[in-house]
């Protein structure tokens, strides 16, 4: 009998106990059973993009047991115009005693097996990344790349030594009053990096309808992208919202002075000032307008660093603006039976944001 079956909603409490052993097993509080369990059926159930050929996974064990789980949500893309199934995987888990029967293994070969043209997950950690790739999967190094841009540098070192050890927090305690003073002095004396721009661009918060007709218009140019409707789109936001905390998720449009959109940013502004980019999109004409916005909006809201995925396309507009890249995970990892889908990958012609990926869809222990 095959120990791989389809996700139902009968499995929500195991795969619920399953998750908080794996996912808490520090010492950290586990989630409650009742919140987990709702988000399980939402998130797996109730996404907009539900397909029945398209299911979660579970490794059930010869005693009924659930030992495995691999969360999956079908999405909509297109290629060239045409429409194609993607499914992104997430919450991949065995049970740590189990490990040894290779039930990660079986689940992703499973999933692979799927109808879907393209399976994906943008947030692997070392071991995920090698059980992917030992099933014939593969690192999407292009997607795989961060981008970091300081904006209060004094506040960001005393972060990294309040991390060390507790001679260097006290030092970075007593040091915290200065910081205000030494980058005032870094905006004033190097007005490039932390001055306000030039460009007179325009901007007002970003609502649904115009993100709607902004990726429709300024992703035509990829050759792979994602298919979103209003229903779908709207219910992503949400949940970024969600994610991000009440009132943390920042949303801007960006016009010229014609009133012509030019590119638009999405950010969440964190309670220890590090800004976590899920999308900044603009002309290419415009891109390096658009960033110098979104690095003066997150200094003066106070974020002391921004963050995000970064896209090949642009990359030298971030390197132009003295953004730091690194390529030490997390990994997006691709599967795909069709050339054309990995040939689009691997010449960086997908259009891929955390608003793409798990960023907006994964649990959240508030």
């Amino acid at each position: 009998m095959n120990p791989i079956r389809p996700f139902t909603k009968n499995d929500v409490p195991q795969v619920v106990k399953l998750f908080q052993k794996v996912f808490f097993n520090n010492g950290q509080a586990a989630p409650s059973s009742s919140k987990l369990d709702a988000y399980f059926e939402e998130m797996f159930f109730h996404n907009p993009w539900a397909d029945e050929e398209i299911p979660s996974l579970v490794y059930e064990a010869g005693d009924g047991a659930i030992i495995g789980f691999i969360g999956i949500i079908p999405r909509r893309m297109q290629l060239h115009g045409r429409p194609i199934r993607a499914a992104i995987s997430m919450h991949f888990m065995v049970e740590p005693g189990s490990r040894s029967t290779l039930a990660g293994v079986q689940l992703l070969k499973t999933f692979f097996s799927g109808p879907q043209d393209l399976s994906l997950t943008d947030s692997a950690g070392v071991v995920g990344r090698k059980i992917w790739e030992g099933v014939g999967g593969a690192t999407s190094m292009a997607y795989s790349i961060n981008w970091m841009r300081l904006l209060r540098p004094s506040r960001y070192v005393l972060r990294l030594l309040a991390r060390r050890n507790r001679p260097l927090r006290l030092l970075a305690l007593a040091l915290r009053p200065l910081c205000p003073i030494v980058d005032a002095i870094a905006g004033r004396a190097l007005p490039r990096l932390f001055g306000k721009p030039d460009a007179s661009l325009k901007e007002a918060d970003l609502d649904k309808e115009t993100l709607w007709a902004g990726i429709a218009q300024f992703t035509s140019g990829y050759a792979l992208r994602p298919d979103y409707d209003p229903e779908s789109l709207f219910w992503l936001l949400a949940k970024a919202d969600q994610m991000a905390g009440r009132g943390a998720l920042r949303k801007l449009a960006l016009r010229n002075a014609g009133g012509e959109l030019v590119g638009w940013c999405l950010y969440e502004l964190r309670a220890d000032g590090i800004g976590e980019v899920l999308q900044v999109v603009g002309r290419k004409k415009s891109f390096g307008e658009v960033l110098d916005h979104l690095f003066w909006h997150g200094r003066r809201n106070g974020a002391i660093a921004l963050s995000g995925r970064l896209d090949l396309e642009f990359a030298q507009e971030f390197s132009d603006r003295y953004c730091f890249f690194n390529c030490n995970g997390p990994w997006t990892l691709t599967h795909s039976k069709s050339q054309e889908v990995l040939q689009a990958i691997n010449q960086g012609d997908l259009f891929l944001t955390r608003m793409e990926g798990e960023w907006c869809t994964r649990f959240q222990n508030e």
